[in-house]
């Protein structure tokens, strides 16, 4: 991990690709938070093959609200925190094992 980080940035600022994997979590963890309900629709929508629009039309906009009230960037920032707070713990891990490495014996 020491070794891939751009050493001229801090730790909080994220490269391009740290923040891709960010947004795919914030989206993976939006629509987990809503699965419930996406799982209603989804039952809905089996039921109703032909006429979905009109019969599920109350389950899919309590899905939409729930995932858009997800999708903000309060939440984002929450993943953002998340995703820092685990890139730290590795780098404390790395230094730690390099530590230990360097003070035992061969």
């Amino acid at each position: 991990m020491l070794a891939e980080r751009n050493k001229s940035l801090p730790i909080w600022v994220l490269t391009p690709k740290e923040e891709k994997v960010v947004r795919e979590n914030w989206k993976k963890n939006s629509w987990k938070k809503c699965d419930e309900l996406a799982r209603i629709f989804n039952l809905c929508a089996k039921a109703n093959t032909f006429n979905v629009t009109t019969a599920c039309t109350v389950p899919k906009e309590m899905l939409y609200e729930c995932v858009y009230k997800y999708n903000t960037p309060e939440y984002m920032d929450i993943e953002r925190d998340l995703f820092i707070r685990e890139k730290l713990r590795k780098m404390e891990e790395e230094v730690n094992s390099r530590k230990a490495a360097v003070q035992t014996p061969p």
